[in-house]
Formats: structure tokens, sequence, C-alpha cells
């Protein structure tokens, strides 16, 4: 158990990007974001559950931020590739994804993307809306769910659309999408070739 100013954690705190999480002593999940001077904002309680209509898929407010999984088209013989997209539909967003070669994939998210104007985009499927304690699980899974990785190709057991399946459940562990939601996207993964 380590203490920082008056709080007791119990466990290791974790860094994803710039931010960090840990479990205080009482069980409850903390975060904080660290500055880019190296400096810290206090530490924050994480919503484990957001408000019951955040994961309302036919929710009409334009305005509001909506997680989507995006199929892209790729060279002829090739599966789709998927990645997620975080903002409202033609619109600009974040864009979350693993690319390269299927042995060693990597992380390359972006901010301030229009999927929605890509040569390559095929289609996209409205997961749910978010709220603000969405977004930092959204944020928190896609930059520490392992990107796929394999000795040779012949061990190659995933690609992208893996990593997105396993994403969503762990967002599912949270409460931020539904089971039903993962349970469709995961019966469109296409077999490994």
């Amino acid at each position: 158990m380590s203490s920082i100013i008056g709080l007791t954690f119990d466990g290791p705190i974790q860094t994803v990007r710039r931010r960090q999480y840990c479990k205080d002593s009482e069980g409850n999940e903390r975060t904080r974001r660290i500055n880019l001077d190296g400096t810290y904002t206090a530490w924050e309680l994480v919503e484990h559950r957001p408000e019951p209509e955040a994961c309302s898929a036919d929710s009409s407010s334009s305005s509001s931020s909506h997680l989507y999984v995006v199929q892209e088209n790729q060279a002829p013989g090739e599966p789709l590739h998927w990645s997620f997209f975080v903002g409202s539909e033609g619109g600009i967003g974040a864009a979350y994804q693993v690319t390269g070669d299927a042995t060693c994939m990597h992380y390359q998210h972006a901010e301030n993307v229009n999927v929605w104007i890509m040569e390559s985009y095929r289609t996209s499927y409205q997961i749910c809306e978010l709220y603000k304690s969405g977004r930092i699980w959204v944020d928190r899974y896609a930059n520490s769910v392992s990107p796929p990785r394999a000795q040779t190709r012949r061990e190659v057991t995933e690609n992208c659309q893996g990593w997105v399946v396993r994403v969503l459940r762990e967002l599912q562990s949270v409460g931020v999408v539904t089971e039903e939601s993962v349970n469709a996207i995961e019966k469109m993964v296409e077999p490994i070739i």
C-alpha cells in the first residue's frame, strides 16, 4: 500500500498515455492527468457506470459524442480494417486503431479526424452515446488493450478486428456498451487468412 496526499492506494499505479489509474484502499478506482510540465491534476473518482441513457444507440441528439466501429476497405482480398471513432456522425472526432502487419501491430490514434470522408471508408456502426466517463473508458482501454502480436505469420490469430472486439469487451465490463452490441460486432469478424 502507498499513500499520496491523504489517500491510501492498494496496488500499483498504471500509466496510460498522459493519465494515471489506481485503486484506493476502499476499492474505488481513481484517475489523474499528467500535465505536459510533469505535474499532476488532483485524483478523481472514475465512474464505473455511466448514466443509463449513455448506452442508448437511438439518441437523436446531434451534438453529443458517440462511439462508432468504423470499417474501411483495404487491398483486394484483404479483410476490412476496423477502428473506433468518437464524435458525431459526419463530424470531426478521435480515431482509435491498431495498424501494421498482424505479427506486430501498433497503436495509431489521432484527434481531429473526419472518418466519414476517407477514401477507404466503407461503413460504420454506432455503438452507444458517450458522456465524459464513457470517453475516459474508451481512451483508457484503446490505449491499454495490447495490439495483436505473433512470432510468425503462421501464428497470427488476430488482427485489428479482434482488437476492436477485445476493447469492446472491456468497455462492456464497465457498463459503457451493452453485451448485445459487442455480440453483434463480434459476429462480423472475418476469418484470419
